[in-house]
């Protein structure tokens, strides 16, 4: 089997970060989940560059911190959908290069039907969509491209 892929998983509920982050388990590895979206501005680009943030807004995650296999994608819950090309703008500024962070987003597509928020139901369905795409994105050799780009699921 190969190693597990590093990502970073955004949301604002932790009851359904863990379920996302076993669910996950054993192809993609949650590093860091950040609670929320403000501590994600600050979080992502440190856990991104393979260092703890000071201060965590969660304890989910391996913790697993390293600059020889950083993250290569950040997933994003519905909570961040109003707004989010200005957040996720907020935190690819903090990268130099003219390629930002090199991270694949992975945004939640509230067109597609879904349980409601919170139920054992709406945990297993995000899994499924998202296990979808990464396993997509995973095919396509897009991890670690270094090329940044947003995805829905």
């Amino acid at each position: 089997m190969s190693e597990a892929i590093p990502i970073i998983l955004c949301g604002a509920r932790e009851s359904i970060g863990a379920g996302v982050i076993a669910g996950l388990k054993p192809e993609y590895e949650v590093v860091h989940f950040i609670l929320n979206r403000e501590p994600s501005i600050a979080e992502i680009p440190l856990v991104a560059r393979g260092q703890k943030p000071a201060t965590s807004s969660s304890s989910l995650g391996t913790g697993n911190f390293s600059k020889d296999r950083p993250p290569v994608a950040v997933i994003t819950g519905g909570a961040y959908s109003e707004g989010y090309d200005e957040f996720r703008a907020e935190v690819e500024k903090q990268f130099d290069g003219p390629g930002g962070s090199g991270l694949i987003w992975l945004r939640q597509d509230g067109n597609k039907p879904a349980p409601t928020v919170g139920t054992p139901e709406y945990g297993n369905v995000m899994v499924e969509r998202l296990r979808e795409q990464l396993d997509a994105l995973k095919e396509k050799g897009v991890f670690g491209s270094g090329k940044s780009g947003v995805y829905w699921y």
